[in-house]
């Protein structure tokens, strides 16, 4: 009688516990596919794929062993029953923290994603500052290549008159007039040929001096070229106003001179240098006007088309 009633309080005991332990893998169980759930609305498969996959098998094996019923004796039912509930339970627990991983982890991931965005932006912003930079610099080679180009222009203007001198010297005969100083040579174009020498050469104040002899000595067809090229060595010096005086004393005293055109040219240039800009285009239009189809006025029209881009 006492054994009888011992089984049965034992009996009474297991299903009590195996009771509590299943309400208690039931809430657990809840709590896991709400927590599971929760993950998968924060998108976390992506970024925690393996954590929440876990979770999910976990818990169906928690489901499952809640579920089963083992085919046993009564005592065998109930201890199977109760170690069933209990690795549910377990079960339940374990999907439930794999799940807050995923979360955590989908999280971290977000973080490290902002942050990652934050040092792009750092580095487009230190691109841009650089493009600036590079942007800034070609301004000012562009604007080196304007003057390299004018300077160009310019050398290319004299060679192509130093170019017409040689040919005229090849063909024209000097013929002198009144020589003041008959000893000095018998051919003037000897003595124009050296100061020419002497402009090539670069020696710029020798020349000037010759040419100023020439003009002393001679009056020929070759005295308002002599007085061309005392402006052009002067020019050359970069000494303007003496080189503007010498330019202007050739449309004053040689009204007929071949060298017209190039003379209105190189005194555009003179007033330009001395910031005479209004006085620069002036002489400028002029020689288009008068001598539109000479290689000068091509050139003059340049600098005019320039000098008008530059003004406000």
């Amino acid at each position: 009688m006492r054994k009888s009633l011992f089984a049965i309080a034992v009996i009474l005991f297991i299903f009590g516990c195996s009771g509590n332990q299943a309400r208690l893998a039931e809430k657990n169980l809840a709590e896991a596919a709400a927590t599971i759930r929760s993950a998968k609305l924060m998108g976390v498969e992506t970024a925690a794929s393996t954590e929440i996959k876990t979770a999910e098998r976990l818990y169906e094996l928690a489901e499952e062993d809640l579920n089963k019923e083992p085919q046993n004796r009564l005592r065998v039912y109930l201890r199977r029953k109760a170690a069933l509930r209990k690795s549910a339970l377990q079960n339940a627990q374990i999907a439930r923290q794999h799940a807050e991983k995923a979360i955590i982890k989908s999280k971290q991931k977000s973080n490290s994603s902002g942050s990652l965005e934050k040092s792009l932006k750092i580095k487009i912003n230190h691109l841009e500052e650089k493009n600036q930079r590079i942007e800034k610099n070609a301004d000012r080679i562009k604007a080196q290549n304007t003057l390299l180009r004018q300077s160009t222009e310019q050398l290319k203007t004299k060679m192509q008159t130093l170019q017409t001198e040689n040919k005229l010297l090849t063909r024209q005969t000097a013929k002198v007039k009144q020589p003041v100083q008959p000893t000095f040579s018998k051919d003037p174009g000897d003595l124009y040929r050296k100061g020419f020498y002497l402009y090539q050469t670069r020696k710029y104040d020798a020349a000037r001096k010759i040419f100023q002899q020439y003009l002393d000595t001679y009056t020929d067809s070759l005295s308002d070229n002599a007085q061309y090229w005392i402006g052009e060595c002067y020019y050359m010096q970069q000494k303007y106003d003496s080189s503007l005086a010498a330019f202007e004393a050739v449309l004053s005293k040689f009204g007929d001179s071949n060298k017209l055109s190039d003379t209105l040219l190189k005194i555009g240039l003179c007033h330009h240098h001395l910031a005479n800009f209004k006085k620069a285009g002036e002489n400028w239009q002029l020689l288009i006007n008068r001598y539109p189809k000479s290689r000068a006025a091509g050139f003059a029209g340049k600098f005019l088309t320039r000098q008008k881009d530059r003004q406000p």
